[in-house]
C-alpha cells in the first residue's frame, strides 16, 4: 500500500494480554497508541523509541534503572535496551519509533538472566506497594519481618503469578 502525504493508515487495536496497541502510520512517521493494564513482559525494540504518557501511573524499569510514570511524562528508550512497565493505574501512552518508518517490533526476552531480573523487579514492586499499604497499621520491626517472609513466599511464585499479584495492589 502506498501512503501519500497527509494520509494516515490505521490498524485495528491488537490485544497482547497486558494491554492493547493501535498503530497509526503516515509517510514519514508511525506512532502507536498503547493502553497498558497489566505488567508487560521484559522486552526491547530494535529502534530508539519515544514514549509520551497521556494518563495513568506506574513504574518504568529500564535496564537497571527505575522511573516513576506520571501523566505528561516522556521518556526515550535507546534501541535494544530491555525494559518493562508496571502500571498502578491503567496507562495510556503514545509511542513513536525514532528514525524508523516501520511498526516498532517488540522482542520479548526469555533468557534466564532477563527472567531473573524481571522477577526480582516484580517482587520489589509488590513489596513496595504492600509496605505503603501496611506501614500505618504495623510497628516497623513487625512490618519488616512480615515483608521478609512475604519476599520468601513471592520468590516461589512464577512471573505470571507475580503479575497477577500486582493487579491487587
Amino acid at each position: 500500500m502506498k501512503i501519500e502525504i497527509g494520509e494516515i493508515e490505521k490498524t485495528e487495536p491488537r490485544n497482547y494480554g497486558y494491554g492493547t496497541i493501535k498503530i497509526e502510520r503516515g509517510l514519514r512517521t508511525s506512532q502507536g497508541r498503547v493502553k497498558i493494564e497489566a505488567p508487560a513482559p521484559i522486552h526491547y525494540h530494535p529502534v530508539e523509541t519515544f514514549y509520551h504518557f497521556l494518563s495513568g501511573s506506574g513504574r518504568l524499569i529500564e535496564d537497571d534503572r527505575s522511573f516513576e510514570i506520571k501523566k505528561g511524562m516522556s521518556r526515550t528508550i535507546a534501541a535494544k535496551v530491555p525494559h518493562f512497565i508496571l502500571p498502578r493505574k491503567v496507562i495510556n501512552a503514545l509511542i513513536f519509533p525514532v528514525l524508523s518508518l516501520e511498526e516498532p517490533e517488540t522482542i520479548f526476552l526469555k533468557d534466564e538472566e532477563s527472567t531473573k531480573k524481571e522477577k526480582s523487579r516484580l517482587i520489589e514492586e509488590i513489596l513496595f506497594r504492600k509496605r505503603l499499604l501496611l506501614k500505618r497499621g504495623m510497628a516497623k520491626e513487625n512490618l519488616e519481618k512480615w515483608l521478609e517472609s512475604e519476599r520468601v513466599r513471592l520468590e516461589n511464585l512464577s512471573i505470571e503469578e507475580l503479575r497477577e499479584q500486582l493487579k491487587f495492589y
